[in-house]
Formats: C-alpha cells, sequence, structure tokens
C-alpha cells in the first residue's frame, strides 16, 4: 500500500517532486519566523514604529525596548503613508497578522496544502517588506522559490495531491447541480 501511494506521488500526473525539498525548506523558514516574532514579543505590545536608519529596521528606544522601524530611505511615498497612517496606529493587529500569516504560511508549505494561495500570500508578504525596510540579503531566495510553488509544489508528498481533486469533485458537483436547477 505503501509502495501505491509513493507510486501515486511520482507519477505523470505530477512531477513536481523535484519541488518538494525546496517547499519544506520554505516552509521551515517561514515558520521559524514567525516563531521567531513570537519570542521577540509580536503578539504582546506595538513593536512597529516609522523611519528606519540606514543599517537596520530593528532598532533599541531609550528606554531599552526592541522596536521594528517600517519605513526607510527606499520607502516610496504611498506606502510610508499607509504604514505611518494605518500600519503603525493599528502596530499590535499587524504585528499579530503577520506572525499567524508566517506561521501558517510555514505550516502549509511544509504540509503541502493550498499551496498556489500560500505562495501567493509568501509573494505578497516579501513584497510588503521589500517595500518598507527592503528585502534582507539572507532572505531574497524566497521569491523565487514562493513563484516556483505556483507550480502545483503541493501536489507531491503533500495535501494537495488529495485536496486538490477532492475540490475539483465538488466544485463540478455544485457546477451541475447550479445548471440543472
Amino acid at each position: 500500500m505503501i509502495v501505491k501511494h509513493l507510486v501515486k506521488h511520482l507519477s505523470s500526473m505530477s512531477r513536481t517532486f523535484w519541488l518538494v525539498p525546496l517547499r519544506i525548506f520554505l516552509g521551515y523558514t517561514w515558520l521559524i519566523e514567525g516563531i521567531g516574532k513570537i519570542n521577540e514579543g509580536w503578539l504582546q505590545k506595538p513593536m512597529l514604529a516609522g523611519l528606519a536608519d540606514a543599517v537596520t529596521s530593528a532598532s533599541v528606544t531609550e528606554t531599552g525596548e526592541k522596536v521594528f522601524r517600517i519605513v526607510s530611505d527606499h520607502t516610496p511615498g504611498w506606502y510610508a503613508w499607509i504604514a505611518g497612517n494605518i500600519v503603525i496606529p493599528h502596530a499590535l493587529f499587524f504585528q499579530i497578522l503577520i506572525v499567524v500569516s508566517e506561521i501558517g504560511l510555514g505550516l502549509a508549505f511544509i504540509s503541502g496544502t493550498f499551496t498556489f494561495l500560500s505562495a501567493l500570500v509568501a509573494l505578497g508578504l516579501n513584497l510588503n517588506f521589500a517595500l518598507s525596510t527592503g528585502l534582507l540579503p539572507e532572505t531574497w531566495w524566497m521569491i523565487p522559490a514562493a513563484i516556483a510553488m505556483l507550480c502545483g509544489a503541493g501536489r507531491s508528498f503533500g495535501l494537495d495531491h488529495y485536496l486538490m481533486p477532492f475540490l475539483a469533485k465538488l466544485w463540478e458537483r455544485y457546477a451541475q447541480k447550479k445548471k440543472a436547477g
């Protein structure tokens, strides 16, 4: 039975098994990022602030508290306005949203669940980070990795292998019922 499932995952239906290690590593990276933010206190108090210096987006205030500055010299004006008028006044909400998104992306990529949708969210988060303080040299690889996940990377050794055909059948039944009645 195990061999049957292994052959199914390596079948011509999906040759994305080459992306499995990348998908799992990408998921691990997102998961570690989210857990790291929890450990830094992102769910407890607002830590997002305005203008960043040229060296780093994280800095320590006069009171010794760590803050993350989300506007830098290269931030477009329209994005700086959004950050200053929407994000920073509601910093804790956006911090929770970021942490939940990062942990959710990690679990989704590792399990191979909704990888296409997860890749779109990952690209959106990376674009957000790039617009605010810029991409860190050690995380730039996450953009092409997320683009690679758009080709159905969860269908090999992932839950998408079972979930996507199930959802397609469900959609087909719904369409037939709607057409008939």
